[in-house]
């Protein structure tokens, strides 16, 4: 029999995307890899909302680190659920309730910061029993060795450590889906102007 847990393949109607705190005060300057992950959590997010894929997103400690950033709020739609949290992970006992009373088996997670919220909500899903997806090109800490050392601590617990491009072509599954082109398009989206957002 297929180890389903080890395999970690995403189906569509059971699948959930959370974004972690891509807030303000976390992203005060821009350089090559936190540009990588807004580019990836956009994708993302657009990708939700073509495929109608509930997300969470999470805010840490508005008062203090602010909202999340407009080049994502703007790609919002009816199944976004935007929530404050003062733990580190974004599983809340509000979340908690929330997941219990859904059926979805996998979690695409991105955001920041890795080492801290984007980890400790990763071992709690896992915890849980979810199949967890990391997105590696949609996390960021400010330290690279921080990064890379959380990425490998998800990877070493349980969790699938892939890409915003792989994550999407998964949930697609075949070039026969009425949404494939769109989807292509998405994933080669041009690099974001973002520095008239900050």
């Amino acid at each position: 029999m297929e180890n389903n847990n080890k395999l970690g393949r995403i189906n569509l109607d059971e699948v959930l995307f959370l974004s972690c705190d891509i807030q303000d005060s976390f992203i005060r300057n821009l350089d090559k890899r936190n540009e990588k992950m807004l580019h990836s959590a956009v994708k993302l997010l657009k990708f939700s909302l073509l495929m109608n894929i509930p997300v969470l997103v999470s805010r840490q400690n508005k008062k203090h680190f602010g909202e999340t950033l407009p080049i994502l709020s703007e790609n919002f739609h009816n199944k976004v659920i935007e929530y404050d949290k003062q733990l580190f992970s974004m599983i809340t006992p509000e979340i908690d309730t929330y997941l219990n009373k859904n059926k979805f088996k996998s979690m695409v997670l991105f955001g920041c910061q890795t080492h801290v919220c984007v980890l400790h909500t990763c071992l709690d899903l896992l915890k849980r029993g979810y199949d967890v997806h990391v997105c590696a090109d949609g996390v960021w800490s400010p330290t690279e060795i921080d990064n890379d050392t959380a990425l490998k601590r998800m990877e070493n617990s349980g969790a699938h450590l892939s890409t915003s491009a792989t994550i999407m072509y998964e949930i697609i599954k075949t070039n026969d889906n009425p949404k494939f082109i769109e989807n292509t398009r998405l994933i080669n989206l041009p690099k974001l102007n973002l520095k008239p957002k900050f």
